[in-house]
């Protein structure tokens, strides 16, 4: 299934963080994102080492070894980004965040540059789960796959239940 929505600015859309290719999150080679266990969203087979803002948002948490940021939209869904499998190994050698927990960002903006060449050269397999991890909150959430440009194709759109506040 391949869809491209053009949808620019409408709260509950979740827009390529990096430039390639959309999949099924099925697909990833971690069973805890394959199987769902976090959330559910879509895999990104990228083409380069940068990570831009999805929506507008704040920035929730980035992990030490900076491979994975959690995010939080203005509309409230919460967002992980998680660069690579088994890339925590690494102990933060190749990630190179741009933002700081807390920081207020808008989509487009870098979040966070990572070595690509690197991760595929040592065989990590480099494909980047999206999920949204708040579920319970949402009444709907579709994954759109196909060609990505950051920032401009959507990906996910979802629902923020009515009852949630």
């Amino acid at each position: 299934m391949s869809e491209r929505i053009d949808n620019f600015g409408r709260p509950g859309t979740v827009y390529a963080p990096v430039k390639g290719r959309a999949i099924e999150i099925k697909k990833s080679s971690d069973p805890v994102f394959s199987m769902r266990i976090l959330g559910d969203g879509v895999l990104m087979e990228p083409e380069e080492g940068k990570v831009y803002a999805p929506f507008d948002g704040r920035i929730g948490v980035i992990a030490d070894t900076g491979h994975a940021i959690g995010l939080i939209s203005n509309d409230g869904a919460e967002l992980l980004i998680h660069v690579g499998t088994d890339t925590s190994r690494l102990a933060g050698e190749g990630f190179f965040p741009k933002v700081s927990e807390g920081e207020d960002f808008k989509r487009g903006d870098l979040l966070l540059e990572f070595d690509l060449e690197r991760l595929l050269s040592e065989g990590y397999d480099a494909a980047i789960p999206v999920i949204i991890t708040n579920l319970s909150e949402l009444s709907e959430l579709r994954c759109i796959e196909g060609p990505a440009k950051a920032g401009e194709t959507v990906v996910m759109e979802y629902k923020i239940r009515e009852n949630v506040s």
